[in-house]
């Protein structure tokens, strides 16, 4: 079942780039949070917490950037993307 796990979350985060990189910022959203909610241990849980917050920010949504970066600190205190997250929230 962990491998399965892996599988899945790397294809849909894959998918959540795929639309991120297009600007359908909608669909790449729906991926990401996906993962945040159903697999918030996969290997790449902080890359999908910081790229779903910044789907956030290109939207001009400050305070979900916000609230969803608080979360990648939270949970993800000694990701290196928490730097970037700290600076989003200024």
């Amino acid at each position: 079942m962990e491998n399965r796990n892996k599988v899945i979350d790397r294809v849909v985060f894959k998918e959540a780039i795929f639309h991120y990189d297009r600007q359908q910022l909608a669909e790449a959203r729906d991926g990401f949070s996906k993962i945040v909610k159903d697999y918030p241990n996969a290997s790449m849980a902080d890359q999908t917490n910081y790229f779903y917050a910044t789907t956030y920010w290109r939207e001009n949504q400050y305070q979900k950037t916000i609230d969803t970066f608080k979360q990648l600190t939270r949970y993800y205190p000694n990701s290196p993307l928490v730097p970037g997250a700290y600076y989003h929230m200024v």
